[in-house]
């Protein structure tokens, strides 16, 4: 009776059954993958928050398919403040990045389609193209010691079918942390143009730079907006993360492509925007005032992102742990002795220690043995969790 869609196997595995029955106990865990903003004691401007979301024009309902104009306004605001033109109307608002992505894929992809997908990545994109009916099909992410995680385009063209409809790029990668290089982009461009593909950029932690020169990222922040205009592209955020407001349920599409097929794609986003009318008002009406403090927020969460990423290589330092090189985002990947399979690490650090984090497979790493520790802790959670994952190691080593 079910739809065939719902292909995937409905059942935890023996980390999150366990991490979920410490949990209904009460047990107090260190959550090491932590990826929740809300629960990490950042600070916001909340007074500022309510206020702005406390406004009479949130009575009346005037929906508009693409976003109300003063909240589109606002996202340009933020792309000039990075030295980037944005056309208004080329602007959809949408209520996730989630959201974003399934707008796309109906706009580009018939059932039976595909799309090609980093690994490693967020364990995401499965579960989006499956609701769409399509195909998602890996490109790998290298990681080379002294350069840090780099494209391998081979397997990117290996990945590439007939019905394939869109590359999808994230910039930074969620887990990996790693920009794309200049070069990479122009490589990737001139596959989309040979293969006449879309190109689909999730850049929501753009922001967030840790290690990599800022200029070089810049250079390629809003990849729609760069002066590309013979290749469709789509650049998605939102203020899940630039402001670390899950909750507030708003992100955008930005779109820059060939004239001739632009006209047809704005209009038939408009179309499927329109059926779902999905962002609410008050974070419409919000969004100027809220945006407005993004840099006073930003300047503090980056700090506690570059002192825990500090932390975390001073504390592993000439040790048989080796933290991978992170150029921005939220998460740091730290590879790990081999003396037991990084189930078993993930486990027994649940197990002995309360303390949870999510081993690389959870993320299609090719290899063995890494774990995953969010940036953005309080330094004290992160530190303790630290602690536990060497007690473990001293245990089994």
């Amino acid at each position: 009776m079910l739809s065939n869609r719902l292909s995937w196997e409905i059942r935890q595995n023996p980390l999150l059954e366990l991490y979920n029955r410490l949990i209904s106990s009460g047990v107090d865990v260190i959550n090491l993958s932590e990826s929740n903003p809300t629960l990490a004691g950042l600070d916001y401007n909340k007074e500022r928050i309510e206020k702005a979301l406390l406004n009479s024009e949130n009575f009346i309902y005037r929906p508009d398919p693409r976003g109300l104009l003063r909240a589109r306004e606002a996202v340009c605001a933020y792309y000039q403040g990075k030295g980037i033109s944005i056309k208004i109307e080329n602007i959809f608002l949408t209520a996730s990045t989630s959201e974003a992505y399934s707008f796309l894929f109906k706009l580009l992809c018939s059932p039976g389609d595909s799309v090609l997908i980093p690994k490693p990545g967020y364990p995401l994109f499965e579960y989006l193209s499956s609701l769409e009916g399509i195909e998602t099909i890996f490109y790998r992410l290298e990681y080379v010691s002294n350069s840090g995680w780099e494209i391998d385009f081979h397997s990117m063209e290996r990945a590439y079918r007939k019905n394939t409809k869109a590359i999808i790029l994230i910039n930074p990668n969620n887990p990996t942390g790693s920009y794309i290089k200049p070069q990479e982009m122009k490589n990737i461009i001139e596959f989309c143009r040979k293969k006449n593909l879309a190109l689909i950029v999730d850049e929501v932690f753009i922001d967030f730079i840790l290690e990599e020169k800022k200029e070089l990222i810049n250079s390629f922040a809003g990849a729609a907006t760069v002066g590309i205009d013979d290749v469709l592209i789509f650049t998605l955020s939102g203020i899940s993360k630039i402001l670390g407001l899950p909750q507030m349920k708003l992100g955008w599409i930005i779109t820059r492509g060939p004239e001739d097929i632009l006209e047809k794609v704005l209009k038939n986003l408009e179309i499927i925007s329109d059926t779902y009318l999905s962002v609410s008002t008050p974070i419409q009406n919000a969004l100027p005032e809220i945006m407005s403090l993004r840099s006073s927020f930003q300047e503090k969460f980056i700090n506690r992102l570059k002192s825990s990423l500090n932390f975390i290589k001073e504390s592993f330092k000439n040790s048989p742990f080796q933290p991978l090189k992170a150029g921005g985002g939220w998460t740091l990947i730290l590879e790990v002795p081999k003396i037991i399979s990084e189930e078993e690490w993930a486990l027994r650090l649940l197990e002995e220690e309360n303390c949870f984090t999510y081993p690389g497979y959870f993320f299609d790493f090719e290899k063995e043995a890494f774990l995953s520790i969010s940036l953005i802790l309080q330094p004290e959670k992160l530190k303790e969790g630290v602690n536990r994952i060497k007690r473990i190691f001293e245990k089994n080593k």
